[in-house]
């Protein structure tokens, strides 16, 4: 399984068996990228027995700076902090984001999940590569994204991470 370098958000919701699905370019295309103003801020997030703080940030005008620290380093010379850019747009009736860490280069694009049931709670999931295989056209990928954006089949082994508000901008 690939670790938190692999996506924002994957300190959390990665914890659990697979691999997210990343491409290349994101399967949100800039141009077509709303800021969604709930999210900035910094939450306290949890799945299962991990936690893990995350801060949105507004970049510019279509796009956010997220960083997640985990509440316990993974070891003394890795405390996991994580470092990526972001931006949400909807696929059918689904909220997503596409989500790249800062270090990678290339730079790979991952597919995230999220819903804000509430004005201090978000809620999110990765993409699995099960999902799709590597030669998956990207209309594809976001036709079936589109058809049923809360398929179990999209997210493999991976349970919901829950996040509460710490605080707002």
């Amino acid at each position: 399984m690939r670790m938190l370098a692999r996506g924002v958000l994957a300190a959390v919701a990665l914890t659990a068996a697979g691999c997210p699905y990343d491409t290349p370019e994101p399967l949100l295309p800039l141009a077509e990228a709303k800021l969604e103003p709930r999210l900035v801020g910094t939450w306290d997030c949890r799945d299962g027995d991990d936690k893990v703080r995350w801060s949105f940030a507004r970049f510019d005008d279509r796009s956010y700076v997220v960083v997640g620290r985990p509440n316990q380093p993974r070891s003394k010379d890795d405390d996991g902090l994580f470092l990526a850019r972001a931006h949400a747009g909807r696929i059918g009736a689904g909220d997503f984001l596409a989500v790249a860490a800062l270090e990678e280069d290339p730079m790979k694009w991952m597919v995230v999940r999220y819903s804000l049931p509430g004005p201090d709670r978000l809620t999110f999931r990765i993409v699995d590569s099960d999902a799709f295989s590597a030669v998956t056209p990207t209309a594809e990928v976001r036709a079936r994204l589109a058809r049923d954006p809360d398929a179990a089949a999209l997210y493999g082994d991976s349970k919901p991470s829950n996040c509460t508000r710490l605080s707002a901008p």
